[in-house]
């Protein structure tokens, strides 16, 4: 969605949470050549490092404490109109 939301002029700047280079090819449509700024916030961990091919590509790429990032999901549970559903464990 990251492209069509771009083509679609959706926002003015775009904030990814990854470090999987699959993305590096939207993500370098999307800040090389329709000129828009590209956010990507690394969670790393025990001695993981940013993606090299996506830290090249964007505007700016804060590493995020994996703890902090854990601590603001959904709950384990969640429940709307039609009953509960759950978090995958590995999140």
């Amino acid at each position: 969605m990251l492209l069509a939301d771009s083509f679609r002029g959706h926002f003015e700047q775009a904030v990814i949470i990854t470090n999987d280079s699959d993305l590096a090819k939207p993500i370098e449509v999307v800040h090389s050549e329709l000129k828009l700024p590209v956010v990507i916030l690394f969670p790393c961990a025990g001695g993981r490092t940013p993606s090299y091919h996506l830290s090249k590509l964007v505007t700016s790429s804060p590493i995020v404490n994996p703890t902090l990032l854990a601590a603001h999901q959904f709950p384990n549970i969640l429940t709307d109109a039609k009953g509960s559903f759950y978090k995958p464990v590995d999140w």
